[in-house]
């Protein structure tokens, strides 16, 4: 593994051209024919997706950090639970019917909404095969 780089983007600078600059970084650092994958991991933000459409044999994987934050918010009051996202949709409602304030119910919400969202690439992050 190479020592990874990184680069400091002001946000008036078109985005097309930060995903050119880690492409040609890659290109440089790594023999692309041996490439299998490149890992995206982020937290759902539009910014960096847009990276697979600059980055080839690129894939989005929700970034752990966010994701176990969130879950861990979410299930701060319960004892874990887990499924695909239409059970973990009916459970939160379900959990959030017995809640005793807002605030617990706007935080069991808040990261339902989060998952949900990014849904696809959590799973891939929580599944046990590498991905």
């Amino acid at each position: 593994m190479k020592t990874p780089a990184f680069w400091i983007w002001r946000a008036n600078r078109p985005l097309w051209r930060l995903w050119v600059q880690v492409y040609r970084y890659i290109e440089q650092h790594y023999d692309l024919s041996k490439v299998k994958r490149v890992y995206i991991n982020a937290d759902g933000g539009m910014w960096i997706k847009t990276a697979l459409s600059y980055l080839d044999k690129s894939k989005y994987v929700l970034d752990g950090f966010r994701l176990k934050q969130t879950l861990f918010r979410m299930t701060a009051c319960l004892k874990g639970a887990a499924g695909e996202a239409k059970e973990l949709q009916n459970l939160v409602r379900k959990i959030t019917e017995g809640m005793d304030t807002e605030a617990d119910d706007k935080r069991l919400l808040d990261g339902l909404d989060y998952i949900l969202n990014n849904f696809k690439v959590a799973k891939t992050r929580l599944s046990r095969k590498k991905y």
